[in-house]
């Protein structure tokens, strides 16, 4: 289990790589147009000239501390739930028996490579799959056009990817602030809140010590 006391339906919150609409009710800041699809061949190398291996193996390695291993929490609307990975996400996969490297390359597919994060700069590469993970890939795309002051339209895209390319630091704050607000919308904050908010706390540092 995560260091805190896990919250429910992790990941999966939505059908897997499937954008939902952020639940952030706010002001846009700039009317650019939307993003639109990113038609890159899967093929295309790594952007930004980070080792992407390394840079989702900080990724993986952050989410699976958080999320722990096998549980089935009767409260937990995911049901039997293995290394973030729950039934009610993947009911063909089976929980009890997912190991390591079989939940890596959920995450993988499903998440990072969904989410574009082999096309952003390291931390935000690790805060995007993050976000994807515990909230969803909607809401990570959702809160990262938000921060970038981007109309959110959920595709990362080409003018997606260049403006988190630019992003300084600052914004990658405001991200992860986009994202504690969206938690205390959410149904069930009373009980997982601070479960959550810790997360984000962590990630924070790991994003800061170095993480490039």
């Amino acid at each position: 289990m995560s260091k805190t006391t896990k919250a429910p339906t992790t990941p999966g919150e939505q059908t897997p790589a499937t954008p939902a609409t952020g639940a952030v009710e706010s002001h846009v800041e700039g009317s650019a147009a939307p993003d639109t699809p990113d038609t890159t061949s899967d093929s295309t190398p790594p952007q930004n000239g980070q080792e992407q291996g390394s840079a989702f193996d900080h990724a993986l390695a952050f989410v699976l501390s958080e999320e722990g291993g096998y549980v089935n929490d009767p409260r937990d609307g995911g049901g039997e739930t293995n290394f973030g990975i729950s039934r009610r996400a993947y009911p063909g996969v089976d929980i009890a028996g997912l190991t390591r490297d079989q939940a890596a390359e959920i995450y993988r597919r499903d998440y990072w490579d969904a989410c574009k994060c082999d096309q952003m700069p390291a931390p935000w590469a690790v805060a995007v799959f993050d976000t994807a993970v515990n909230q969803g890939s909607g809401a990570a795309a959702f809160l990262l056009q938000t921060a970038l002051g981007l109309k959110a339209d959920t595709i990362i895209g080409p003018k997606t990817l260049a403006a988190v390319t630019a992003a300084g630091p600052d914004k990658l704050n405001r991200y992860l602030a986009w994202r504690i607000k969206r938690y205390t919308g959410t149904a069930n904050f009373d009980r997982y809140g601070v479960g959550w908010i810790g997360r984000v706390l962590r990630l924070q540092a790991l994003l800061t010590s170095g993480l490039r």
